[in-house]
């Protein structure tokens, strides 16, 4: 089944998510196991056997937190992420490199700590290596990417699960993390998943019964997605694609009729890049706040930025998937032709 290395008698397990090889000493339920062994994220989890949490007793008893803090320790720095409440914790440890993450959990489940290592913690980890990354979603038009982002709640996940259920394979569900190779803005492969709430996965038509929660508290679910280049519907571009555009979704407005579409200019596109950092909570050098700051200020020079009106309904949801693939298609072309 996965890639294993017994010459310590540990096992180990490669998966490769948003471009970095991870390394596991557990399988990480939702990834799938690839033949690299060249990792560049070390990753050992254990449970609460032989591991101290009397400090954080209250985070645990009490409501579901989250905390981010800077220790040094005897292995140098390191950010901690934890996750604590309801009789539940997972603590992130992360080193200063991004390359190595110790991952300790008690009363939760190894499924829901690999929920949070391929969100925020996997954030952290990019970015302390340097690599740009956007909140967003990301969705593969005509062999380019097109990134979709907006504010909390905006519907990113939404409009990408109803662009994936037309065919239009997910790339990356919450993380855009960026390379630019040969005058392109690459974008990487994120996992195989889709995250959606409960309203949206009725209006798309899906079974909550067939659905995995994400989280034994909250409502979010996994639409599974394949890579079966013949599926007609939730498919994953499992690999890297350029960057065409990125759709700005704007707050939804209940006067509108229609949805449309509109450039903005590159200093505003910029500004909204430089809002939508992932993650925004962790806080990194000045040198590299600088370098991020240069690459997305080409990124905004060179690639399309465009905000998404949209009616406040979600029946009109199909006409919003229209407007932003028609406008893909046509930047896709010119990209092209030029």
């Amino acid at each position: 089944m996965g890639n294993r290395d017994f010459s310590d008698n540990i096992e180990e397990f490669y998966y490769q998510v948003y471009g970095l090889t991870l390394r596991s000493n557990q399988p990480l339920p939702g990834l799938k196991f690839i033949d690299n062994k060249l990792s560049q994220v070390e990753i050992n989890l254990t449970t609460k056997e032989g591991f101290e949490m009397s400090h954080l007793a209250e985070d645990i008893a009490g409501s579901y937190n989250f905390s981010l803090k800077t220790r040094v320790t005897t292995e140098g720095k390191n950010y901690q992420l934890c996750f604590c409440g309801g009789g539940e914790a997972a603590i992130f440890d992360i080193a200063a490199s991004g390359k190595k993450i110790s991952v300790t959990w008690i009363n939760t489940t190894l499924e829901e700590v690999t929920a949070l290592l391929v969100g925020s913690v996997m954030g952290c980890a990019l970015r302390l290596q340097g690599i740009p990354c956007l909140h967003a979603s990301v969705i593969a038009v005509d062999n380019r990417a097109i990134a979709i982002i907006g504010a909390k709640g905006a519907g990113k996940s939404t409009t990408a699960g109803a662009l994936a259920q037309r065919g239009q394979p997910i790339l990356s569900e919450e993380i855009a993390a960026f390379s630019f190779v040969e005058e392109d803005f690459i974008v990487q492969p994120g996992y195989p998943r889709l995250r959606l709430w409960t309203p949206s996965i009725n209006y798309l038509g899906l079974s909550l019964e067939n659905l995995k929660r994400i989280f034994s508290v909250g409502d979010k679910r996994y639409v599974e997605l394949t890579s079966e280049k013949s599926a007609s519907a939730w498919r994953f571009q499992d690999k890297p694609l350029p960057l065409a555009a990125i759709y700005i979704l704007h707050n939804r407005q209940s006067e509108l009729a229609t949805p449309y579409i509109e450039s903005i200019p590159t200093e505003l596109g910029l500004m909204h890049l430089m809002a939508h950092r992932y993650p925004k909570f962790l806080t990194v050098e000045q040198d590299y706040v600088a370098r991020e700051f240069a690459f997305l200020s080409s990124l905004a020079a060179r690639i399309p930025i465009k905000k998404v009106y949209r009616p406040d309904n979600f029946i009109k949801l199909p006409e919003v998937c229209d407007v932003i693939l028609n406008d893909a298609r046509a930047t896709i072309s010119n990209f092209v032709t030029i």
